[in-house]
């Protein structure tokens, strides 16, 4: 409601660096991932949004609005990799504080960069949804109306403004400009692959790819998927080992 208010009231104006970390703080949710196999039983669990997005549904043949939970591959147990590992058993759930637990059927990996992961909860306004008890973030439209972005380190516990430079060879990934990074709160502040950035207009913009690039969120039309549940191992690792074989493709810096 308060995000609702702001863009009536300054439809396009920057939203300072104080209100989106309040924002954040009312609208995250807890991204949970676990995997099974001999010998290894890791369990994940990271702060990070709920984005509604067109989603192409292949029953209509057509996109609709869809809400997903977003984050990096490297806050699961789904490690890209060109040995990577399979697992005989996976499983997904999204959480709030004070909510019911929210059981996730799969993630897909985004064609654009697999490194990054969705996983879908349900349309607009639905139960899933509205069970979490958080507004889904919309995409930026207009990504490079500000020079500026804000970025949120992964564990929730940093917010920062900062300059990214558009890249005319790699148009997906703005680059980030070390030498201007001003942390609202006391301490260093080195941004990661998977944090979180948002527009100056309170719309996600992207993530972290690596740690210098970040991936713009355009479209999470997904290069594959992995249902949770008990898994056929060879066939994970081979999944995982082909979203490893899309990124070495990518130019160095954006690796």
């Amino acid at each position: 409601q308060l995000r609702d208010d702001i863009a009536k009231k300054i439809p396009d104006q920057p939203i300072n660096a104080n209100m989106m970390a309040a924002l954040y703080s009312q609208n995250h949710v807890n991204f949970n991932t676990q995997g099974k196999r001999t010998l290894s039983n890791p369990n994940y669990s990271t702060k990070t949004i709920l984005i509604e997005a067109p989603t192409y549904d292949y029953d209509l043949k057509k996109h609709v609005s869809y809400v997903h939970a977003i984050t990096h591959v490297d806050q699961s147990p789904l490690r890209i990799m060109k040995g990577a590992l399979g697992w005989k058993e996976t499983s997904g759930q999204l959480s709030k504080a004070g909510r019911k637990t929210h059981h996730l059927n799969h993630v897909r990996f985004l064609q654009s960069d697999p490194r990054i992961i969705i996983a879908p909860v349900g349309p607009p306004g639905s139960a899933p949804v509205k069970a979490l008890g958080v507004k889904p973030y919309k995409l930026a439209t207009k990504t490079f109306k500000f020079p500026k972005a804000f970025i949120m380190k992964k564990d929730g516990r940093m917010f920062g403004e900062v300059i990214f430079q558009r890249d005319l060879k790699n148009r997906d990934y703005v680059k980030m400009d070390k030498s201007f990074i001003r942390s609202a709160f006391m301490g260093e502040f080195n941004p990661t692959r998977g944090d979180l950035v948002f527009s100056q207009t309170g719309e996600l913009l992207g993530i972290m790819a690596n740690s210098r690039y970040c991936h713009i969120i355009k479209s999470v039309d997904p290069a594959a998927a992995i249902v949770f549940g008990n898994n056929d191992y060879a066939k994970v690792a081979k999944t995982l080992r082909s979203m490893h074989q899309l990124i070495a493709t990518k130019p160095s810096e954006l690796r």
